[in-house]
């Protein structure tokens, strides 16, 4: 007869689990979500001035030229201390700024405005903003230096990051909406510019292979994406994978969210929508800093309005293991898990997977150039045996499809759940004998698939049994409908 250990009484845990799964559903931050509510800082903050400064401007471009309704705003401030070199930035400007005929607006230094204008030559439209000669001179940023400064020596990466890297992150927001102020779109106004539909912001060294992309982005391609969204304010913004869904336990209170999802290195939508997005962003950017909470990287900001605002912001990402269009299949389900070997063979070879965004909204010709352009590179890269994955052949980049935010928060923690009940059960029947000889191989098939160590029978058995309690607590939650109030909540 088997005899269960006093200290973990097994009643108890046939309470609890079930107890805590639903105070957690009903109390935790899971269930909030996805609303607008119980947000404990304010939208407006009165300690940072968010709007264009007095200096002048003399443009080179009086407005928006060109077939295109889009614009595109970068900068570039040369960093005393950087991980790349002077000649590494002066070819990915060139190929952004030489090759993409999008209208541009441009911030950069005086000094540097001939260099900007010859890497553009005639290539587009442009206008070269020099009012600003360091990104601590942008209003947002008035009187931060010191701030920043202090700021520093509780960065976890101090040793990589500076405060003036901080200041060009944290500049992006402002940089994007006061581009649409300077060619005549005001938020409050009632005639918005109609040459501008869309403004986005594109990091100026994000360009760092040769390209194809020329009418980038497609026009229709982003109203097809932002058509996937119903709320009024549609912001897109790439990310490179799904946080753990621990994640759920977070709250404002705790400050910007320090895992790797959001990207930050383009994004966008229509003048109310980024003006929207500027305002939040320094709102909790203020706040957070005046409570000495690290802001300094844009990311972890971009991920915590993620959370609180999921239902205005549309994807996608490259490593998504749903993805329609895929034709490999992970070791796990688990998004926030694959690794970076497995996520670059979901879509195919799409080059640098941090980029796909540019081939996700690139148009059909476009991405039919760039993939000749891949199938050119792997065919000479399949001589250094040592870089490329010769013994298999080359995967054609594919298309996915676009997700709301809300959506893939969804869809990674739907996932999470799978997979911890399949490894649960499966610990189960392996301990219990529930096992006939025709379910053998389907077993060891979803070991693999999900990437599972099968316990040892013997040697955990009160493991694996209270583990089993799992399962049932889940199997109760899924019969009542828990699982899906859940999911509903975010």
């Amino acid at each position: 007869m088997l005899r269960f250990p006093r200290r973990y009484p097994l009643v108890l845990l046939v309470i609890l689990i079930p107890f805590s799964l639903l105070l957690y559903t009903y109390f935790g931050q899971l269930s909030t979500w996805g609303f607008d509510n119980g947000r404990p800082v304010p939208i407006t903050s009165p300690g940072s001035p968010i709007g264009s400064a007095n200096n002048t401007l003399e443009p080179e471009m009086a407005e928006v030229s060109g077939d295109s309704e889009i614009i595109l705003v970068s900068a570039f401030y040369p960093l005393s201390k950087s991980k790349h070199s002077s000649n590494d930035y002066a070819q990915w400007l060139s190929r952004f700024l030489a090759k993409v005929k999008t209208p541009i607006y441009f911030y950069c230094p005086p000094d540097l405005k001939p260099m900007i204008r010859s890497l553009r030559g005639n290539a587009g439209p442009i206008t070269i903003d020099t009012r600003y000669a360091t990104t601590f001179d942008i209003p947002p940023l008035d009187n931060r230096e010191l701030a920043y400064k202090k700021m520093h020596r509780y960065d976890r990466e101090k040793l990589i990051h500076s405060p003036e890297l901080y200041s060009v992150w944290t500049a992006k927001a402002f940089f994007l909406a006061e581009a649409l102020r300077q060619l005549g779109i005001s938020q409050n106004s009632d005639k918005p510019n109609p040459e501008v539909k869309y403004a986005f912001w594109t990091d100026a060294g994000s360009f760092r292979e040769n390209h194809a992309y020329s009418s980038w982005p497609s026009l229709s391609h982003i109203e097809e994406t932002f058509s996937s969204l119903s709320s009024k304010v549609k912001i897109f913004f790439p990310i490179s994978r799904l946080p753990n869904p621990s994640i759920s336990l977070w709250s404002p209170s705790l400050g910007p969210v320090d895992v790797s999802f959001s990207e930050g290195s383009f994004f966008g939508g229509s003048p109310s929508s980024v003006f929207w997005f500027e305002k939040t962003y320094y709102s909790y950017h203020d706040y957070w800093l005046s409570q000495h909470v690290f802001v300094g990287k844009d990311q972890t900001l971009f991920n915590a309005l993620f959370l609180m605002y999921p239902d205005n912001f549309v994807t996608v990402f490259h490593s998504d293991p749903s993805a329609p269009m895929r034709t490999f299949t992970p070791s796990t389900l688990d998004p926030a898990a694959i690794s970076q070997d497995e996520a670059r063979k979901l879509l195919g070879d799409c080059g640098d997977t941090w980029f796909y965004y540019q081939f996700f909204l690139a148009t059909s010709l476009d991405r039919e150039m760039m993939n000749e352009m891949w199938a050119k590179q792997w065919n000479w890269d399949i001589l250094k045996i040592w870089r490329v994955e010769w013994w298999r052949g080359r995967s054609e980049c594919r298309l996915t499809r676009p997700l709301s935010m809300k959506g893939a928060l969804r869809s990674g923690l739907q996932l999470y759940i799978e997979a911890i009940i399949l490894k649960l059960y499966l610990n189960l029947h392996l301990v219990t004998g529930g096992i006939h000889d025709n379910d053998i191989s389907t077993i060891f098939i979803s070991v693999a698939f999900f990437n599972i160590p099968p316990l040892d029978a013997k040697k955990n058995f009160s493991t694996t049994f209270y583990a089993s309690v799992v399962v049932v607590s889940f199997g109760g939650a899924l019969h009542t409908g828990w699982l899906e109030k859940t999911l509903d909540g975010v």
